[in-house]
């Protein structure tokens, strides 16, 4: 469903910039009230109880409303869930990366020059923007007061790094200074290993030439790991068989990572 609504709602925008005149007040106008209606509905379709649409006396007509309006936008959901599926990776994507980020607390000495502050501060940036990662630079004495004050290293002669948990249970050191290295490389090998592995690197080497990459997280149920495989491979047979019918040329199936 998140997909449906991420390519319906780039459709709607781009309908709307078609538009020409007073068209554009219209296409505004059903654009922003459809979001909204998708939007209300998922977050409140879990929450509706049995027997919540029965009409209640002496108000048939405001239940009768609304089933037409849920009807409304259910048949929007599925027909948009065949526009969806014509689209890969390339044009829609989203992700949840979830309401707590790690932290990422980069101390730097007292006498770190302001060039070097600044080179930190952006390549920890751009590093991180579509990341779960947040991170910070800090001297001792602004370190002292804030949340990093627990993590400050002991001898504070480099700099230094520290990746701790969204709940601050756990903590990492990153080294991001390399004796005889300029900061400007080693700040970006540094900054990058947060997320890097083996196989999020096996991910992106498929995701560019398959339909997607999906990456199955087994957890200690061996039979509900296997259920969650046998789901997934039964989707990767489905899609094969229409990959003819999408709209951009994609050379290979989806797989299972």
């Amino acid at each position: 469903m998140a997909a449906a609504f991420s390519c319906f709602r780039r459709r709607l925008w781009h309908g709307r910039m078609l538009g020409s005149n007073g068209s554009n007040q219209n296409y505004r106008w059903i654009g922003k009230s459809a979001i909204r209606s998708i939007i209300d509905l998922r977050f409140k379709i879990n929450e509706i109880s049995a027997g919540a649409l029965t009409p209640e006396p002496g108000l048939p007509g405001v239940c009768w409303y609304k089933m037409k309006q849920l009807a409304l936008i259910l048949a929007c959901l599925i027909s948009m869930d065949t526009l969806a599926c014509r689209f890969n990776v390339r044009d829609v994507g989203f992700v949840d990366l979830g309401s707590e980020p790690y932290r990422l607390f980069i101390f730097v000495p007292d006498d770190t020059p302001t060039s070097e502050i600044e080179l930190l501060e952006s390549t920890a940036y751009a590093t991180y923007l579509d990341s779960n990662v947040k991170a910070t630079v800090l001297n001792s004495k602004d370190a002292l007061k804030s949340k990093a004050a627990r993590f400050i290293p002991k001898e504070l002669k480099t700099i230094q790094a520290v990746l701790v948990s969204p709940d601050g249970s756990q903590s990492l050191p990153v080294n991001l200074a390399e004796e005889g290295k300029p900061l400007a490389v080693t700040a970006w090998d540094g900054l990058e290993s947060v997320f890097d592995s083996k196989r999020r690197n096996s991910v992106l080497s498929k995701v560019y030439e398959h339909y997607g990459v999906i990456l199955i997280v087994e957890g200690k149920n061996a039979e509900e790991n296997q259920r969650i495989g046998n789901l997934a491979n039964r989707v990767v047979k489905s899609i094969s068989g229409q990959m003819d019918k999408l709209e951009k040329e994609i050379r290979e199936p989806p797989v299972v990572e």
